[in-house]
């Protein structure tokens, strides 16, 4: 089973939810939707005795529940009992709440339009492998610090604190708050060289480029403003036509941001580029190796790395363009779909 797992904006509350591919459905966290509905200081006691009397009761509803394992509070891997917009529905009438309504209205809406997603690589020094974040939580929460603090009557003392309401504001929002985040913390920054390494040389040796958090916001702010203001249940207007990734330069050394979608555009069918994601990457992975040479991936090093060293004594993973689009393929494929829609496909 394809899942997609992410956490999702309530008002104040953090809802986790789990997209199921092959359903083409939502699943949510019910002990999330039952802390924001009740407020309850500890709502896995509130779940677990309402879930036996449900069960008392003869409600199919909890024992047709899924479980999904999903990150807790601590960081660990642990197992959530999950329902689907129905049953979710099933379980809110017996909670007495006047958050009731618009949970489900909340809700209705979620399952109705797909959230994107904006991810970016990092090395996690725990696996020591590579993780993709989706930052969209994390500036959800900076937007709530800012809206909380506009409600103050003196103006905010930064940037970071102007609460933004256009397509244009979201863009100095972020870019606020990602430069004073990721830029310049080597944590969030890699080296990136050659696919075509010499083993034997050691790194400092080999021409290598910084790859970065900040740098992979900065290609596509207006791609991660639009996410982000729909993630919020925003209207955005904007139209994106444009999604870059990043590719090692053999003659100059360096990283590049290069756009895919027109590219992308010249040889995707329209009906590929509005079919399930299965059927895109199938033409993603055959456009990446057609265009290898357009678009060539590379080898990051964790961080830290010894230059003295090998690439293959050390830490390293492969980066390209299968990768970052399928980590953000909501965004592609939105982008991808615009560029059809305004009729500018080249045949």
């Amino acid at each position: 089973m394809s899942t997609n797992q992410s956490i999702q904006l309530f008002e104040d509350s953090h809802i986790r939810t789990v997209w199921n591919e092959e359903q083409q459905k939502w699943y949510f966290a019910i002990v999330d939707i039952v802390a924001a509905l009740t407020g309850s200081s500890n709502p896995s006691v509130y779940w677990r005795v309402l879930k036996q009397r449900l069960k008392n009761e003869g409600n199919e509803t909890v024992t047709n529940c899924n479980t999904f394992k999903l990150k807790a509070s601590d960081g660990k891997m642990r197992k959530v009992d999950m329902a689907d917009q129905e049953q979710m529905f099933r379980i809110i009438q017996s909670i007495p709440s006047p958050k009731a309504e618009p949970i489900k209205q909340w809700m209705a809406s979620v399952a109705s339009d797909r959230i994107y997603e904006f991810k970016t690589f990092t090395f996690d020094f725990n696996s020591r492998g590579v993780e993709w974040t989706d930052l969209v939580p994390r500036f959800q929460g900076w937007y709530k610090d800012a809206k909380k603090k506009s409600k103050n009557k003196r103006p905010p003392i930064s940037g970071l604190y102007k609460l933004p309401t256009t397509f244009d504001e979201f863009k100095a929002f972020i870019k606020s708050w990602g430069k004073y985040e990721f830029w310049g913390r080597c944590e969030y920054e890699h080296i990136a060289i050659s696919k075509n390494y010499d083993h034997n040389l050691p790194v400092e040796k080999l021409r290598g480029d910084k790859v970065d958090v900040w740098d992979q916001i900065e290609a596509n702010i207006d791609v991660f403003a639009k996410v982000l203001m729909q993630s919020l249940k925003m209207e955005v207007t904007e139209q994106i036509r444009e999604f870059k990734v990043s590719v090692f330069n053999e003659n100059t050394g360096r990283v590049e941001y290069v756009d895919i979608i027109s590219e992308m555009g010249k040889h995707c069918d329209k009906e590929v580029a509005l079919k399930k994601r299965e059927s895109f990457m199938d033409f993603v992975e055959h456009f990446a190796r057609t265009f290898s040479s357009q678009y060539p991936s590379y080898v990051v090093l964790s961080w830290p790395y010894r230059r003295e060293k090998t690439v293959d004594e050390q830490e390293h993973f492969d980066m390209g363009l299968v990768e970052i689009v399928r980590n953000n393929i909501d965004a592609v494929m939105d982008c991808l779909r615009t560029v059809f829609e305004d009729d500018v496909r080249v045949k």
